[in-house]
């Protein structure tokens, strides 16, 4: 078995822990891991495989190796079909052969140390789907790694990762994408090389948590991998307070309560009030058009935080000007740090989370600020007070 034909798929719903489960598989010594594909395999197999023109040369060719080798007079309707079947079967195999020397070639596995490789792939949001005829002709020996988070734990990071008001409705939509991700992953049971494990066991004990896994590649655990998984990756930030109603909530979706009893996973309990650092609000008014931005704020990457301007109502006039990749410097937003000016503003995202000193972004859809401090220190520790202008 080709190395290329085997890779590691690890498959879940965003915000799931793949970002964990990911790291810790690559720090491994004897596996590499190349991060999220983005549905480039499949992709790449509806190009050479579904679109008509593909079709049409693949017709061709089936009638052509016909022409060139007919049937015998009177061969049966069952055994011409049969033939047609199996240069239709070649013909899948070429081109799923064809799409795996473009991903072996992009990601020069052969030239790969490591005796495994592998890749993330997620689903979660509406109209997602797995397509899992692509991925069983391109990776026929593929091993499925299916992380699993608790269904509110994922909805609540997941509407904190995409800074939006976390409502009963937001949480309605996300319980529903968190249980078609979840029924669709568990299709690849029937491969007979599916593996699950939750993000609970996984952040909890790692070793154990990967244990039959690492065992089925023929790998013990490494100490590499113990270090990765003490690490944080893409946090959200501190949570938003779970909305009323959790277990209607919870019932109006079909097959998620047996899906949560089968995990183990028991209904949060509801909090009788919001989390302390949200009653303050995002922001407090400092005079005509100023505005202090109030902590907790959120790590991105690097020396980058967010501020939470899209949970501030008043400054929803400001999101129509915030820059964005048509207009990168419309916005009138200037951000102090004690008073004094930061920037500059408008700064490519890349050199704030790497260079930082100050620099900061206002930009746009759904209204967020990125921005570092002065010395890229924690501005949730600081002590400075941090204001925007416009």
């Amino acid at each position: 078995m080709a190395l290329i034909d085997a890779p590691i798929v690890v498959i879940g719903a965003g915000r799931s822990g793949t970002s964990l489960l990911d790291a810790v598989l690559g720090a491994h010594p004897e596996i590499t891991m190349f991060g999220e594909f983005g549905g480039s395999a499949q992709e790449l197999w509806r190009l050479f495989w579904e679109i008509s023109s593909a079709e049409v040369q693949r017709t061709r060719r089936i009638m052509a190796a016909r022409r060139a080798a007919p049937e015998p007079p009177g061969t049966g309707d069952a055994e011409i079909f049969a033939r047609v079947r199996d240069l239709e079967r070649a013909e899948r195999q070429r081109v799923a052969g064809i799409v795996r020397t473009a991903l072996a070639s992009l990601y020069t596995v052969a030239d790969l140390p490591a005796r495994h490789w592998g890749f993330k792939e997620i689903w979660a949001g509406a109209g997602d789907t797995a397509d899992w005829r692509a991925m069983d002709a391109v990776f026929p020996e593929a091993a499925y790694l299916h992380i699993v988070r608790h269904p509110f734990d994922f909805a609540r990071s997941a509407a904190d990762w995409r800074r939006v008001a976390f409502t009963a409705d937001q949480l309605q939509s996300d319980l529903a994408a968190w249980q078609r991700c979840y029924e669709a992953n568990g299709e690849r049971t029937r491969t007979g090389r599916y593996f699950r494990l939750t993000y609970e066991h996984l952040a909890a004990a790692p070793e154990a948590a990967l244990a039959e896994f690492l065992s089925r590649l023929g790998l013990d655990w490494a100490p590499s991998c113990a270090a990765a998984a003490a690490r944080r990756y893409v946090p959200s930030g501190p949570p938003s307070p779970l909305p009323p109603g959790l277990a209607a909530a919870r019932d109006a979706v079909p097959g998620l309560a047996a899906a949560m009893a089968e995990l183990g996973y028991a209904l949060p309990i509801e909090a009788a009030a919001p989390a302390p650092d949200r009653a303050l609000g995002a922001v407090s008014p400092r005079g005509a058009g100023i505005w202090r931005l109030n902590p907790p704020f959120l790590p991105d990457q690097g020396v980058a935080w967010t501020a939470r301007l899209h949970l501030a109502p008043e400054l929803a006039p400001l999101e129509q000007r915030a820059d964005n990749l048509e207009t990168p410097y419309r916005s009138p937003v200037a951000l102090a740090e004690d008073g004094v000016a930061l920037g500059p503003a408008h700064s490519l995202h890349a050199l704030i989370r790497g260079e930082g000193c100050g620099r900061f972004s206002h930009w746009g859809p759904n209204q967020v600020l990125l921005f570092s401090t002065s010395d890229n220190s924690d501005p949730n520790r600081n002590g400075r007070v941090y204001t925007i202008s416009a």
